[in-house]
Formats: C-alpha cells, structure tokens, sequence
C-alpha cells in the first residue's frame, strides 16, 4: 500500500459531469478537466501564484521604458488637446456661418412677403379704381 505521508489534502475534486448537459463547464476545455485529484503541493501552487506580490525592484530598463511611455503619452494628450480646440474652432466658425445665413435668408424671405403683400395691395387697389 502506498504511503499517504505528505497528502493531507487529497480529496478528490469534483468534476464536470459532460453526460449531463452535453458539454464542458464555461470557461474550461476537455482537456483543462484534468483527473479529479489535486493534492498538497499542487493546490498549494494554483492558491499562492496568483495572490504573490509582484517583484518591487525595477531595473534601469524598465525605469526607462516607463518614463519614455509617460513622455510620449503626454505629448499626445497634447496634441490631442490642440485637435480638440481646432475640431471645436472650426465648429464654432461653421456655426456661426450658419446662423448667418439662416438669418440672411429670413431677411430676404421677410422682404419678398412684403413685396407680394404691396404688390396684392396695389393689384387690390387698381381692381377698386376700375369698378368705381
């Protein structure tokens, strides 16, 4: 019989039943199944890497490379600054131009009904004249 010294944890885990609803659980393949047993070490592993505290030194290198990406990000936060006080310039000016325009043709909308009303007034006038 084999010696169960050093396996305090080896309970079987439980598994995916495929039979039940025809497939793998969300997120794991066939082949992520594995056989149904983690034991010590191995789930001591899979609990401890994701929860380590990344390394704290930082070597020259990448000092560098983050201080290249901080410049080169605020250069284009600048720029993207200046598009943005263009784009808006120009919308401004386009804007503007419009109103312009839509108040110009009011004026001359306003103009030609008064011209049309004079004219009627006129033709009214003239219809009086030859009744008379």
């Amino acid at each position: 019989m084999p010696s169960t010294a050093g396996r305090t944890n080896c309970a079987p885990q439980r598994r995916w039943d495929s039979s039940t609803d025809g497939g793998s659980p969300p997120g794991l393949a066939a082949v992520d199944r594995g056989t149904g047993f983690e034991c010590g070490d191995a789930q001591e592993r899979k609990e401890s890497a994701p929860d380590a505290p990344p390394p704290t030194a930082v070597s020259p290198a990448t000092a560098w490379d983050a201080a290249e990406r901080t410049k080169h990000m605020a250069r284009y936060r600048r720029e993207e600054m200046k598009i943005q006080a263009w784009e808006n310039w120009r919308r401004q000016k386009a804007e503007l131009q419009m109103k312009t325009t839509e108040a110009k043709a009011e004026r001359m909308k306003r103009r030609t009904q008064e011209k049309m009303v004079s004219k009627m007034a006129s033709a009214q006038a003239a219809a009086r004249e030859k009744r008379a």
